[in-house]
C-alpha cells in the first residue's frame, strides 16, 4: 500500500490490544488520519484504513497517494469496481484539479456485484450444508471473538444477511450422522509471522504476496488432481479451497484423505501454514465440532469480505456465475507426501480415491444372501417389487420409501438394506437416511397396500399368514415363518433392557448438547465470557474457531 512511513506501533502488546489502542486515538483525534491510516494498514485493520483514507480525500480530493491507497484496500475487500475507480480518480487528479472539479466522494463498502436469485441463494445452502439444524454466528467484543452456535436450520431468509453484513454465519462441517459432504483446504498466515511484520509495510506486503502464491499453487494442484475448487480470499489472513463431494462420505474417510494430501501440499513459506477440514472423524462430546466461516460475508476483525476469486487470485465482481458452475468431485487418490515446497511440480494423472479395503457395507447380492432381509425380500412381491424399481429405474417416492424403511429397518441388515436402495435415488437427502433400526411395529400389509396400491395391485398382495393370538398380517412375518427365532426369555429380557438404556443415553446425550449450546450462546454475550457458579466457573474458550465450554471447580 502506501510507501509513507507508518506511524510507530508497539509490538509488545498483541493485536488486538494495538488494534484497540489505534481506534481509540483515531476516534480521540489525537492522532490524524494519514497517520491513522498507515498505522492501521501495518496492523492489518483495513476497516479503520478504509475510513480514515476517506477522510484524508475528503480534505484534500487531490492526494493521488490517498486515492492510490484506497483503490489497493478495495482490492483486498474483493471490490474491483472500486478499485478501478479509485486508480482511475489516482491518475487524473492533476487534471481533475486543474478543470476545478471535486472527485467524487470515496465509496462505502457493499455487498458484492450481482445480485442473487432465490435459486442462487437455495443453491448455495446446498453446497454448504454442514451440519443440520444449527449454524454458527461470528461476534465480536472489545476482550475478544469467536463464534457461538445458533439452533436454526440456513436459508435464504439468513444467508441475505449474511451477505448483507449483518451478520457473519459459518458451518460445522461434519453432519449429525459423522459424514460430510464438502472438505476445506484453509491456508493461513501464522500468529508468529503476523506479529513479526507489524509495523513493517514492506514486510507486510511481501507476507500478503508470499500468501497470494501459495493458494494459486494449492489450487492449481487440487485442479491437477480432478478436482473443482472454489477458491476464496478467507477475509482475514488466509484463503480457502473448497471442495464439493457427489454423495456424504464418512468424516473419518475424508479426514484420512486429507491429512494424506496434506504432507504433500506443504507451503514453501514457513510463515505460512495449512489446515484440513474436518478435523474430526464424528461430531465432538457438544454435538458441534470444528467450523468454516461462509463465504461472501464479512470478517468482523478486518472489516473485509469473503471474496470468490478466480484461479489467479483475482477477485470475482460477480461471485454467482462461479458458484452456478462448481462441480461436485469424488476424491482422488491422496498425493504422495513430497518435501517442503512441493505446491509447484505438476502431479501425476491419479486414480479416483479409495477407502482401505474392507467388506462392503451392502450390495445387490444381500437382498437374497442376508438371513435377516432374504426371506422378506423373497416372500413379499411388494417389498421385492419397490428394491427392483429404486435399484433399476432410480426413482422412488416418499410413500414407498416408507413402506421398505417400516418393513426391512427393523434390523441392522435392514437398516443397511434401506440407505443401499433410497442411496441408488439421485439427489436423495441425506438427512432421511436411516441411523438405527426402527424399535417400533412393523408396517402391517393393509397399510402397504393403502400406501402403495400401484405395487400391490400389479404383483398381488394377498399372502396369506397363519396369525397366532395378537398377530397382524406384515410383510417381517414371512422372516419368522422361513426362520422361527429361537426364544430364549433372559436373553431376550437383557437386550430389551439394553436397548432401553441406549434410548435413555442417546436422549440424554441429545439435552446435554443442547443445553451446552445454549449455554455457550449466553456466555458469548457475557464480559470476559466467564459466570461462576454452583463452586466453580464456567468458561467459553475457542479452540480453532470452534467456541468450547470449560467447568473450572474453585
Amino acid at each position: 500500500m502506501s510507501e509513507l512511513t507508518p506511524h510507530p506501533v508497539d509490538t509488545t502488546a498483541d493485536l488486538g490490544t494495538q488494534r484497540l489502542a489505534l481506534r481509540t486515538a483515531f476516534e480521540a483525534a489525537t492522532l490524524g488520519p494519514r497517520e491513522a491510516a498507515l498505522a492501521a494498514e501495518a496492523l492489518g485493520d483495513t476497516a479503520l484504513a478504509l475510513r480514515a483514507w476517506q477522510i484524508v480525500l475528503r480534505d484534500t480530493p487531490e492526494d493521488g497517494e490517498a486515492w492510490r491507497a484506497l483503490a489497493e484496500l478495495h482490492e483486498l475487500r474483493g471490490d474491483t469496481v472500486r478499485a478501478q475507480e479509485c486508480r482511475r480518480r489516482a491518475g487524473g487528479v492533476a487534471a481533475v484539479s486543474a478543470e476545478g472539479e471535486a472527485p467524487a466522494s470515496p465509496p462505502e463498502l457493499d455487498a458484492p456485484s450481482g445480485a442473487p436469485t432465490d435459486a442462487d441463494l437455495i443453491r448455495f445452502n446446498a453446497l454448504f450444508a454442514g451440519r443440520e439444524g444449527v449454524h454458527a454466528r461470528m461476534w465480536r467484543s472489545a476482550d475478544g471473538r469467536g463464534y457461538s452456535p445458533v439452533e436454526r436450520t440456513l436459508g435464504p431468509d439468513l444467508l441475505r444477511h449474511h451477505l448483507s453484513g449483518e451478520e457473519t454465519l459459518g458451518i460445522y462441517v461434519v453432519r449429525v450422522d459423522d459424514t460430510v459432504t464438502l472438505c476445506c483446504f484453509d491456508l493461513d498466515v501464522t500468529k508468529a509471522a503476523m506479529q513479526s511484520v507489524l509495523g513493517d509495510a514492506t514486510a507486510t506486503r511481501q507476507l500478503r504476496s508470499d500468501l497470494a502464491e501459495a493458494g494459486v499453487a494449492l489450487v492449481r494442484r487440487l485442479r491437477e488432481v480432478g478436482l473443482d475448487p472454489l477458491f476464496v480470499d478467507s477475509g482475514w489472513k488466509g484463503r480457502h479451497a473448497w471442495c464439493f463431494l457427489p454423495s456424504p462420505r464418512p468424516a473419518s474417510e475424508v479426514l484420512a484423505w486429507g491429512q494424506a494430501m496434506l504432507a504433500a501440499l506443504r507451503p514453501r513459506s514457513t510463515k505460512l501454514a495449512l489446515e484440513f477440514f474436518p478435523k474430526q472423524a464424528r461430531v465432538g462430546p457438544d454435538g458441534l465440532g470444528n467450523l468454516v466461516k461462509l463465504p461472501l460475508g464479512l470478517h468482523l476483525v478486518s472489516g473485509r469480505r469473503a471474496v470468490l476469486l478466480d484461479d489467479s487470485g483475482v477477485p470475482l465482481p460477480d461471485p454467482w456465475p462461479r458458484l452456478r458452475s462448481v462441480r461436485r468431485v469424488a476424491l482422488p487418490a491422496p498425493l504422495a507426501p513430497l518435501p517442503p515446497g512441493s505446491l509447484s511440480p505438476s502431479a501425476p494423472e491419479v486414480a479416483p480415491f479409495a477407502p482401505a479395503p474392507g467388506p462392503a457395507d451392502w450390495t445387490e447380492a444381500d437382498f437374497e444372501a442376508s438371513p435377516e432381509v432374504g426371506p422378506v425380500y423373497r416372500g413379499c412381491p411388494v417389498i421385492r417389487s419397490l428394491v427392483e424399481q429404486a435399484v433399476r429405474e432410480r426413482r422412488l417416492s416418499r410413500d414407498e420409501a416408507v413402506v421398505l424403511e417400516h418393513s426391512l429397518g427393523h434390523g441392522p441388515d435392514g437398516v443397511r438394506a434401506v440407505n443401499y436402495t433410497t442411496g441408488r435415488i439421485p439427489g436423495w437427502p441425506a438427512e432421511l437416511r436411516m441411523q438405527s433400526p426402527h424399535r417400533g411395529s412393523p408396517v402391517s400389509c393393509a397399510r402397504v397396500r393403502q400406501r402403495v396400491p400401484g405395487h400391490a395391485r400389479r404383483v398381488g398382495c394377498d399372502c396369506a399368514f397363519a396369525l397366532k393370538p395378537g398377530e397382524y398380517a406384515n410383510p417381517l412375518l414371512h422372516r419368522a415363518e422361513l426362520h422361527p427365532k429361537p426364544r430364549d426369555p433372559g436373553l431376550d429380557d437383557t437386550l430389551e433392557q439394553l436397548a432401553r438404556a441406549e434410548d435413555r443415553l442417546r436422549t440424554v446425550r441429545a439435552e446435554v448438547a443442547a443445553l451446552r449450546a445454549r449455554a455457550a450462546a449466553r456466555l458469548a454475550e457475557v464480559p470476559g465470557h466467564r459466570w461462576a457458579v454452583g463452586g466453580g466457573e464456567w468458561a467459553l474458550v475457542e479452540e480453532d474457531g470452534v467456541p468450547q465450554l470449560r467447568w473450572t471447580a474453585s
